[in-house]
Formats: C-alpha cells, structure tokens, sequence
C-alpha cells in the first residue's frame, strides 16, 4: 500500500512508477524489486491469464546514484518479468558498461519498443576507436540493437497527417563516451544516410519507410573524462542478428557479418 502511494502514478495513456532524487538507493533497492514483483500480478493480472505482458508508461529511478550492482538488478528484474517500460529513466547514477549491455539485451529481447532512454550523469565509459575492432564500443552496440530490432523505428498514424516516426529519444551527456562525432560518423557510414536518422529533435516526421535507426541524442557530444575503472573499455560487445527483412548492419569491420545476440 504504501509502494502504490508514493511510488505508482496512475495516468490516462498507462501506469508509472517514480522514485527519483534519493527516493531509491542503493540499500532500497532489493526492497523496491520485491514490492515491484507483487504489485504487478495483483494490478495487472497473471499475462499468462490475460494474454497481455506487463508494461509501464514510464520507470524513472534517476538522481539516486544508483551503483553498477543496483542499476543492472533493475534491468534484470525488469528482463526476467518481461516488463515493457516505454520511458526508461536512470540519469544520476553510477552505471558503467555492464549496466549498459544489459539495457541493450533487455531492449533486444523486449518485443515493444522502448521510446526514451535517460542515461545521462552516469559513468558509461565508450571509445569508438579502442580494441583490435573499432567499433565494438557498449553505445555502438547499443545503437546496432535498434537498428537490427524490427520493433523500430516506433511510427504512429497521425490520420490526415499520414504515418509519422517518432525517434527514439536516447539521452548519454555527461558520461565519459570519446570522440562521439566518430562514433556518429561510424554509425552513418557503416548503415548508410537513408538507413540511419540521427535527428535534430525528437519531434515525429513523414515516415519515408526506408529508415532502421532513428534517434535523437540530445547532448551527446557534451561527455567528460572518467577516471579510473571507470575508464576501462570492456572486451567487444557482440551484435545482435538482424531482424525480419533487414540485412545486417556492420559497425565494426565491412566484411564480418554481426548475427550474435548483444552480451
């Protein structure tokens, strides 16, 4: 009762659960996955009854400088119930690569697609150039995973208007990712101008039908240097395989076809 009080937030297009700004630390956080595995059979039903996966409007845990170890036991709970959260909020904390790969898995095995993805102030350290494959970076393989997700880009029917895509909306400034342009120039390069949108805004456009990553990065390009462990590029993050009808995207190497799923 007193989860659904202060945390759960009732609105017209879904259910929200925020625990912002020191709501949520580090030593809350196994009572907070506990309450959530709970209130979600007894609000929502059994999915195997119902025929309908859990899903939220939006999960915004940010500003609770939320440890690696806390950040990926959300994304695995999150994971392991296959619990569909449309805005996923976790800026102001402490997650590094691991957490990051694990969003990535979650988003590949999620079959709706996440619409926001708030990491910014974190200590998610990428350098598109490091390693014996440039390329293999965590947000690389991120942004591959969208790309190759058959669930993007999310479009919607605006009636008169026509079929509008909405970009995904990913916030990473403040980390500690090198050299972005390149990563950006990567990306573009390697899935091509009319493959891959980086967008100015994430205001819906005409779907041109040709389009596999949309994003918005809303300062991507202001980072910072991280410092010790923190600093570390992680071994390659493999790629996820491409979906229904799309070839492969290839962000490290033309000639190596990417069909694993991300680590």
């Amino acid at each position: 009762r007193a989860f659904e009080q202060v945390a759960v937030r009732a609105e017209q297009d879904g259910v929200s659960i925020a625990l912002p700004n020191s709501m949520c630390l580090d030593r809350h956080v196994p009572d907070f996955l506990s309450c959530l595995r709970c209130w979600l059979p007894r609000t929502f039903g059994d999915p195997k009854a119902t025929k309908r996966p859990w899903r939220l409007r939006c999960l915004d845990l940010s500003q609770n400088s939320l440890s690696e170890e806390s950040a990926c036991s959300v994304i695995e709970t999150l994971s392991s119930l296959d619990v569909r959260v449309e805005r996923l909020l976790l800026a102001g904390n402490c997650m590094r690569q691991r957490g990051l790969s694990m969003i990535t898995q979650y988003l590949w095995s999620c079959q709706d697609a996440l619409w926001e993805l708030d990491l910014t102030d974190n200590e998610i350290f990428a350098d598109p150039k490091a390693g014996p494959t440039p390329g293999s970076d965590v947000v690389s393989a991120l942004l591959r995973c969208i790309y190759n997700h058959s669930a993007y880009p999310v479009t919607v029917d605006y009636g008169r208007e026509g079929t509008k895509v909405v970009p995904f909306l990913l916030r990473l400034g403040g980390n500690g990712i090198r050299y972005p342009e390149k990563l950006l120039r990567q990306i573009r390069s390697k899935g091509g101008k009319e493959r891959v949108h980086v967008c100015a805004s994430a205001d819906p456009y005409r779907h041109t039908g040709q389009e596999y990553l949309a994003v918005c990065l809303p300062d991507f390009l202001s980072q910072r240097a991280l410092e010790g462990n923190a600093a570390r590029q992680p071994p390659p993050a493999a790629s996820p395989p491409a979906g229904p009808h799309r070839p492969p995207l290839h962000l490290t190497r033309p000639a190596v076809v990417l069909q694993e799923a991300p680590q």
